[in-house]
């Protein structure tokens, strides 16, 4: 059986975030999980419980999951839905990931000063897809476009910002990915995702905003690398995260 990597994206994205990774990181299977309402997925309704997605994910890895073997990243939003995967499978009594990675994830303790963004209009939430970056310019001018990205966007953050909060304890090693440049998540925060596991908790800042660079995916892939490696990979990504 492969380790697996679980994969969830940003807010309104799905598996194409992912197409630029090898199909293995540190000797675990990349798998992007791709939400209802997009893509693969583009003919489902929305997701409205994530109690109900965390299931469904942790049903259709089963194997892995009870054997230990798998590790969750997330990145933005869906750092906070790794989270919630790691929490459900414990809740269940099934072990724990061997790792938790985010980038570019508020933590939980800190939301967005608007939070809950959900709720805001097309017009705020334009304004943070802006700040956000990831969409090209002339890309906000396309109504029929921008329709599908906004409603996508809104249901994702909803399904998270309306979701029970946990009172799961994780031991879990979590490694904590931020952007310089990140003016949605800035560096002086990160350190509160301390507060969601008593296992080792990692930081590495990259130079980046908040989506990241071809080459800062370069030289956070190679700390994954490190991290979820067979050998000694905890002590090489402290290495590697000593030196950034």
């Amino acid at each position: 059986m492969d380790d697996v990597l679980l994969c969830f994206a940003h807010a309104g994205g799905g598996g194409a975030a992912f197409r630029s990774w090898p199909r293995r990181v540190g000797g675990s299977v990349v798998h992007p999980i791709v939400l209802p309402g997009r893509e693969s997925r583009h003919a489902e309704p929305f997701a409205t419980s994530l109690e109900a997605f965390v299931a469904d994910v942790l049903d259709a890895y089963g194997p892995e999951v009870a054997a230990g073997r798998y590790s969750l990243f997330g990145f933005s939003l869906g750092g906070s839905i790794a989270l919630a995967v790691a929490r459900g499978a414990v809740a269940r009594g099934l072990p724990a990931p061997r790792r938790i990675i985010v980038s570019g994830s508020r933590p939980p303790s800190v939301p967005d000063p608007l939070s809950p963004l959900h709720r805001h209009g097309d017009m705020v939430l334009t304004g943070k897809l802006r700040n956000w970056g990831g969409i090209p310019e002339p890309a906000f001018a396309d109504r029929e476009f921008m329709a599908l990205v906004l409603a996508t966007l809104r249901a994702d953050l909803r399904l998270v910002e309306t979701a029970a909060p946990s009172t799961v304890r994780l031991t879990c090693p979590l490694l904590v990915v931020g952007g310089a440049h990140d003016a949605s998540v800035p560096v002086e925060i990160l350190h509160a995702w301390r507060h969601e596991t008593d296992g080792a908790v990692d930081i590495v800042v990259v130079e980046a905003g908040h989506f990241l660079t071809d080459a800062a995916t370069a030289e956070v892939l190679e700390v994954l690398d490190s991290s979820l490696g067979e050998n000694d990979g905890i002590e090489r990504t402290r290495e590697r995260i000593a030196h950034a």
